[in-house]
């Protein structure tokens, strides 16, 4: 157990972080991830509940489901150019996330990955984005604006078949914050 671990370092010659290495670890509060970190596997840090923010090196391509899930703390994350996809659950339950900053390149944000935010006010999809998975943003009850750089060419699926949504939707900022909570799942046409 690491329940009095304060502070890591994980040096560039370590390529992955392995799945739940410092999952629970409550005390948490320093993380240095070096240039040359690869991948942050599934649970790495999730539950490291005093954890308030972290810094992705551009040299990360891989971020597993439930990451930093539970980090209760986590105030702001910043997603590099390198990172393609955001996978199932990997900042649910992070309460305080207020700012995240998603950077081109990633294509796609996978079912809960941002569930429960409940302080994320505001979020910006890049042009690169292509799938915003079903509940991605499910009960972000501060969510009140949603910019994206490309409002063009999205489309709601459901059951039925999928519904186009007007640009004028999407680049009203509130109406695209609803839409992105209404929890169904966003294709851009190609």
């Amino acid at each position: 157990m690491c329940s009095s671990l304060r502070s890591i370092t994980i040096p560039g010659s370590v390529k992955d972080t392995g799945s739940e290495a410092f999952a629970g670890c409550s005390a948490l509060t320093n993380v240095i991830l070096s240039e040359g970190l690869t991948d942050i596997n599934s649970y790495a840090f999730s539950r490291c509940s005093s954890l308030q923010s972290i810094t992705i090196p551009e040299s990360v391509t891989y971020i597993g489901s439930n990451a930093f899930a539970s980090c209760s703390s986590l105030q702001s994350i910043s997603i590099p150019d390198s990172v393609e996809i955001i996978n199932f659950d990997t900042f649910a339950d992070c309460s305080a996330l207020t700012k995240v900053v998603l950077s081109e390149g990633l294509t796609n944000i996978y079912s809960n990955a941002f569930a429960r935010c409940s302080s994320l006010r505001s979020i910006t999809i890049p042009e690169s984005v292509t799938i915003i998975d079903l509940n991605a943003f499910n009960n972000c009850s501060s969510l009140t604006e949603a910019y994206f750089a490309d409002p063009n060419n999205w489309s709601f699926s459901h059951l039925a078949g999928a519904t186009i949504i007007p640009i004028e939707q999407l680049s009203n900022t509130e109406t695209a914050a609803n839409i992105l909570k209404n929890n169904s799942l966003y294709k851009r046409k190609k």
